[in-house]
């Protein structure tokens, strides 16, 4: 039998969901999200029970923000207000990295899985941040699928 310490840990699970309808993104991991922080005006990160693990971030708007800036055609900062906070986005094409941030200092990296994370200005603090590796590869085919056909 391994020790306990030589475990390996499962997998953490890649959950990537688009809703038409609503045009929001679902960017998670399975967790249970407790409760949610705003990133920006059209962003939420969702934790778990005491803020501990990062499970999930949502975009509202996803195809109108997103599309623009994953296929090229806004190139740079993409700026935008927010109620409490201004927010900037920022894709590096060439590393395929996507981040959302918000002005706030990043100082906590939480993990949602392996190519995405948030950062928070400090431990169980405002989220700072998200960085989303492979953003591209990732987002373009769940917001670009065709709506499927239910018959009616």
């Amino acid at each position: 039998m391994p020790h306990p310490q030589h475990e390996t840990q499962p997998p953490v699970t890649r959950l990537i969901s688009y809703t038409r309808e609503d045009d929001i993104l679902w960017v998670g991991n399975g967790g249970p999200p407790a409760g949610g922080i705003d990133l920006s005006r059209r962003c939420i990160v969702f934790f778990g029970p005491g803020c501990v693990d990062a499970n999930a971030f949502t975009f509202d708007d996803a195809r109108d923000l997103l599309l623009p800036i994953l296929q090229g055609q806004v190139t740079g900062e993409v700026r935008y207000e927010g109620p409490d906070q201004d927010a900037v986005m920022i894709y590096d094409r060439a590393a395929d990295t996507l981040r959302l941030q918000n002005g706030l200092p990043d100082r906590v990296r939480k993990d949602i899985f392996a190519e995405c994370s948030v950062f928070l200005e400090r431990d169980k603090g405002l989220v700072s941040a998200i960085v989303l590796a492979k953003a591209a590869e990732l987002l373009l085919p769940v917001l670009t699928a065709e709506p499927e056909d239910n018959g009616d």
